[in-house]
């Protein structure tokens, strides 16, 4: 189905969140490829098959990060239609190897990182009067088990 909508896609410089920028972009959205990592790849793959996209390096752990996306998307684009919360991170060692501020990091990336999108995005999509958010949980390949529980937690949260 064709679309004119504006995307944001965090987490879109590789894996599940460049496999939403990309099928965004094929669908006829206009996407920002946000990651604290580079997109240029996606950005790239995008416009070869004819897209509209940009890339915009963003920590979104922080809070001035996600406020300069905000304004960065709102001057380029008019506006986020959508917003696809991908980006996570988990831990590589089992909970009790971990230190607190580990365990910190993967709150803040997995948690706090909703709460700073939804505040910056939600106030223009109210304004329009339409919008959408998907937060999509990031599930790792690691077999679960009571020794690396942390991911799940944090988007349970």
């Amino acid at each position: 189905m064709p679309t004119s909508k504006r995307a944001v896609v965090t987490g879109g410089a590789n894996g599940i969140g460049q496999a939403f920028s990309r099928r965004l972009a094929a669908q006829g959205a206009r996407v920002v490829v946000a990651d604290i990592a580079d997109g240029a790849e996606t950005v790239g793959a995008i416009k070869k098959s004819g897209g509209s996209a940009v890339a915009v390096r963003c920590d979104q752990t922080s809070e001035a990060d996600v406020n300069k996306l905000r304004d960065t998307v709102e001057r380029e684009l008019g506006g986020c239609d959508i917003l696809v919360h991908c980006a996570g991170i988990y831990p590589t060692a089992a909970i009790d190897e971990i230190t607190f501020d580990q365990w910190r990091k993967v709150l803040s990336v997995n948690l706090d990182s909703v709460f700073l999108l939804v505040k910056a995005f939600l106030p223009g999509m109210k304004e329009r009067g339409w919008g959408r958010i998907i937060t999509f949980p990031r599930r790792h390949f690691i077999p679960e088990s009571a020794s690396t529980p942390t991911t799940p937690q944090a988007r349970a949260a």
